[in-house]
């Protein structure tokens, strides 16, 4: 009874490097989660200046937010999404707000000279099967800011955070 056999040592083996795995992964979410400004890694993303556009470009955790500024993102997504969701199953104010403003939420917002916003990501650093990941929840630009290469240029900023 006290002996075991090969495969049940390889499946302990492989149960216990991917509890290392998962470690490892998880500590490194947990760093990503701690920085105070991901996008001071990448300091020459903070301006947008193309195709007419004059952005700047910040990130901020959802707490830092101010409220005006999550309801706004809020109100976009409702606006660009809603139709699209309500021939899928429906809009939920409640579980897209639950959503947006999730504890773990990052964004990045491209703001004009007088501050105003014109477009966001939100984003998660997170675990997705025992893998660490950085995920876009949502990409939303005002009429005016697209077409002009900002969606790209997020999705650029996300790429190079996601390798960092």
């Amino acid at each position: 009874m006290g002996r075991k056999s090969e495969k049940s040592k390889q499946r302990k083996l492989l149960r216990i490097e991917k509890q290392g795995k998962t470690s490892e992964a998880q500590a490194l979410v947990d760093s990503a989660n701690q920085l105070e400004d991901p996008l001071t890694l990448l300091p020459a993303f903070r301006k947008f200046d193309r195709n007419g556009c004059n952005f700047t470009v910040e990130c901020q955790r959802i707490s830092q937010l101010p409220a005006e500024t999550v309801e706004w993102a809020f109100d976009l997504c409702r606006r660009n999404m809603q139709i699209m969701y309500d021939s899928n199953g429906g809009w939920s104010d409640k579980a897209k707000r639950a959503e947006m403003t999730h504890d773990l939420a990052w964004y990045l917002i491209a703001r004009d000279e007088q501050s105003k916003p014109h477009g966001f990501v939100h984003f998660r650093f997170d675990l997705d099967y025992d893998r660490h990941v950085l995920y876009c929840y949502e990409i939303q630009l005002e009429g005016d800011a697209r077409r002009k290469g900002l969606g790209k240029f997020f999705i650029q900023i996300l790429e190079l955070l996601a390798y960092k």
